[in-house]
């Protein structure tokens, strides 16, 4: 099935914006609507950030739009009620109505350097509800996605906790492959993704 997003919204190199294939979305759709499931079944608000992912937020369910916000630099989508104008520069420059608010953040910067994620760190950790303890499942309240390079893995451990899972992004115009960590076990990103060559 076509995404719509896709369709619609044309890749910007001047904002280093590179989306993620239709299997990828869909993917991590399935990974978000387990923890919405998880935390509901408990009677556990949820909350998600999209940071930097709006291909993630603008393809998940409208009705499951109403808790989650785009934190993104691209003004083309302020129209949107859930969009924040998100600079990666100033890192909380956020409103303090949604400090520590998040059950979840999925985040991909547009750059991989050791100072880029330092500040996108800070957002993690501004928005998570609990941002200083761990996650072992999806069901609890600080589960991180973010998508980077594989030699970057020392340093995501560093700073986020979050460690390589199986499954690996699928980025069509990206010269080089990411992949996925996360601070807790998945199901569902520990299949192989049969886009990605290994």
């Amino acid at each position: 099935m076509t995404n719509k997003f896709l369709l619609r919204n044309k890749e910007n190199s001047l904002l280093n914006q590179y989306w993620y294939s239709t299997k990828t979305i869909d993917t991590i759709i399935l990974e978000v609507e387990d923890h919405i499931s998880k935390r509901s079944s408990k009677n556990l608000p949820w909350r998600i950030a999209f940071v930097s992912t709006p291909s993630i937020y603008f393809s998940i369910a409208e009705a499951q739009r109403s808790q989650c916000n785009v934190f993104d630099i691209d003004e083309k989508w302020k129209k949107d009620s859930g969009f924040v104008s998100y600079n990666f520069n100033e890192p909380t420059n956020i409103s303090d109505d949604m400090k520590n608010k998040f059950t979840m953040v999925i985040i991909d910067p547009p750059f991989i350097t050791k100072e880029v994620w330092q500040k996108y760190t800070e957002t993690a950790h501004f928005l998570l509800c609990n941002p200083d303890n761990e996650a072992d499942d999806s069901s609890k309240s600080n589960c991180i996605i973010a998508s980077t390079i594989a030699e970057n893995q020392q340093m995501m451990e560093e700073f986020l906790n979050v460690h390589p899972v199986k499954f690996k992004p699928s980025i069509p115009n990206l010269v080089y492959q990411y992949n996925l960590y996360c601070n807790y076990q998945s199901e569902v990103l520990s299949q192989i993704n049969p886009e990605v060559d290994f």
